[in-house]
């Protein structure tokens, strides 16, 4: 793996979401939707990049789920 590859390019979204999380810990799909003031689908992909980037986690699942800091 190069460096190039393994750089990860944080948006100005992803850096909302993550002082959210540092500031209460964690959050549900509700709270990133207001938070982002976006959909839901754009906030489900959102939350994707950001685990498939080592940024999160994603805990539980369907109706219980909730992001927190890695």
């Amino acid at each position: 793996m190069t460096a190039r590859s393994s750089a990860v390019l944080i948006t100005p979204q992803m850096k909302t979401v993550m002082d959210y999380l540092a500031a209460h810990g964690e959050m549900n799909d509700e709270e990133l939707q207001e938070l982002l003031n976006v959909k839901k689908t754009i906030a489900y992909l959102l939350a994707r990049q950001m685990h498939e980037n080592g940024l999160i986690n994603i805990v539980g699942g369907d109706t219980d789920k909730k992001y927190k800091l890695k």
